[in-house]
């Protein structure tokens, strides 16, 4: 399992004294409690917590059994899809049926 995801931040406990006017109409139990738990931005905490990935950790997000880099994305925010590897041509030389072509970037002379 990776390691960055036992970093999720866990919701703000938020004290009467600490907490806005429109927090105290919002949860007026907190009279009672003494504040209430503020539920911060999902997708903020999940980026917080990768920040601590490793290489690694990465990987083995993506080795996970089912992973979906697309519903991972959609869920947490982070794009872990493969992402296409330019590949540098100009220059290179390729032979076809013995004729030796040079290979030229689209859009080039």
């Amino acid at each position: 399992m990776p390691r960055w995801l036992y970093h999720l931040p866990q919701p703000t406990w938020v004290y009467s004294s600490e907490m806005t006017d429109a927090e105290k109409a919002e949860n007026p139990s907190h009279e009672t409690t003494g504040g209430f738990l503020r539920e911060n931005d999902i997708k903020e905490h999940w980026s917080k917590a990768f920040a601590k990935a490793t290489p690694e950790d990465i990987e083995l997000t993506k080795a996970m059994p089912a992973f979906d880099a697309e519903v991972f994305l959609e869920i947490t925010g982070i794009d872990l899809r493969d992402k296409p590897v330019a590949a540098q041509c100009d220059g290179r030389e390729v032979e076809i049926d013995g004729v030796v072509y040079v290979l030229k970037a689209k859009g080039s002379e």
